[in-house]
């Protein structure tokens, strides 16, 4: 699969295009949200495997602890006891290679979260960047950003207002 990228760049709001940047929001929220949900899908199926693994662990664990018990690993003329068994699990080749694997599970596991809590921050913020663009859109469709007008209370004053501009113009 290929790999998703976040462009920070998508949060931006432009204000002088509120008809595209509207346009475009809710492809933005749709294709972050799916991304989301891609990687918690991820994050539990890799949970998952661990978990698996684990199991898996605590098996090979007691086998060879048993092996060891059972003298089926353990040379002639050497004295098992709970210790010494408990070493021999511990430093056991299986045991350690398994280990490992469980490591590098966690290891992904965290780089996907990491991702997914990124991806969690873009879909707020299209949340965000839609309350936002809302908000814009009703301050432009009141008025608020258009020129600033005068009030006059009856004709009279309105015929002088235009003759005094008219006078100015000349």
């Amino acid at each position: 699969m290929e790999e998703f990228i976040i462009d920070y760049q998508d949060t931006n709001l432009n204000k002088l295009d509120l008809d595209n940047e509207f346009a475009k929001q809710a492809d933005l929220m749709g294709k972050y949200s799916k991304q989301l949900s891609i990687y918690n899908q991820k994050v539990n199926d890799k949970r998952e495997n661990i978990e698996e693994k684990k199991r898996e662990l605590k098996y090979l664990e007691a086998t060879v602890d048993l092996d060891y018990r059972s003298e089926k690993r353990v040379e002639e003329g050497v004295k098992i006891t709970e210790k010494s068994v408990a070493n021999l699990v511990i430093i056991d080749p299986e045991v350690i290679a398994l280990q490992k694997e469980i490591s590098g599970m966690n290891r992904k596991l965290y780089v996907i979260i990491c991702y997914r809590d990124k991806l969690e921050g873009m879909v707020s913020s299209m949340r965000q960047k839609k309350t936002a663009l809302e908000n814009e859109i009703t301050l432009y469709l009141s008025g608020y950003f258009s020129e600033p007008k005068q009030k006059v209370k009856n004709e009279s004053m309105r015929f002088a207002q235009k003759q005094k501009l008219n006078n100015k113009e000349i």
